[in-house]
């Protein structure tokens, strides 16, 4: 199971904020609705994604809105599986998460089982909690929420509850995620919170700038924090 990264000079962590993703999808309803983002009426056709559950009181598929880089008919068939890459833009007014792709990256699949999606996320550590798991030897769970910056999305910002730790990307007993540090990470989308309309995100790998144990080194042996910070 891979680890927790620390690295300063990840190049990766310079760059803009982005959050990808990749997975199979089913058009639900052969009509587009409308709903405003920014003021702006915006076309997106609902669909559903696969989950295991744990997140969403036990629903194996949960809702989610296919939109177009452009703002046209994406044209997916109803009950058609579909390939699509493209970026995690945000929730819509009740909570349902966005997903905006370029039309042409929409390609039919024939595959009958889907799998969950895979995210790939660049963005800034703004809250952690962590939670036990029992057994001491059991890696705790540690919920970090990821803040994207992205003008897309409603407030200009996607807010995001990264999942590491237990049985996901595992940080070392004696490492504490630090506010504010830069996150590079892959993962699986798990579902949302219905209540903030937060990304649920499985993280498989993550890399960071900066956490609280080396920030206890630096000021123990009197050195300073890079200008990269």
């Amino acid at each position: 199971m891979a680890r927790l990264v620390v690295d300063p000079h990840f190049h990766q962590l310079t760059r803009p904020d982005r959050l990808t993703f990749a997975g199979e999808f089913i058009p639900e309803f052969p009509t587009v609705g409308r709903q405003p983002i920014n003021r702006i009426n915006t076309i997106s056709t609902p669909s559903s994604a696969i989950g295991s559950g744990v997140w969403m009181n036990g629903r194996s598929e949960f809702p989610i809105n296919l939109r177009t880089t452009d703002n046209s008919d994406p044209e997916l068939m109803v009950g058609q599986v579909y390939d699509i890459e493209g970026h995690l833009t945000g929730c819509n007014f009740y909570r349902v998460p966005n997903l905006t792709f370029v039309p042409s990256a929409a390609t039919a699949s024939t595959l009958v089982f889907r799998e969950r999606i895979r995210v790939t996320g660049l963005g800034t550590v703004s809250r952690t909690r962590q939670f036990p798991i029992g057994r001491n030897d059991v890696n705790p769970l540690t919920e970090a929420i990821v803040e994207h910056q992205d003008e897309r999305a409603l407030g200009g910002r996607i807010r995001v509850r990264c999942l590491l730790g237990w049985r996901f990307c595992q940080i070392d007993g004696n490492v504490q995620l630090f506010d504010g540090s830069r996150i590079f990470y892959t993962g699986i989308l798990n579902g949302y919170d219905p209540n903030s309309g937060r990304l649920i995100i499985e993280v498989g790998n993550a890399t960071v700038n900066f956490v609280a144990t080396l920030l206890d080194d630096a000021e123990s042996s009197g050195s300073e924090l890079g200008d990269d910070f």
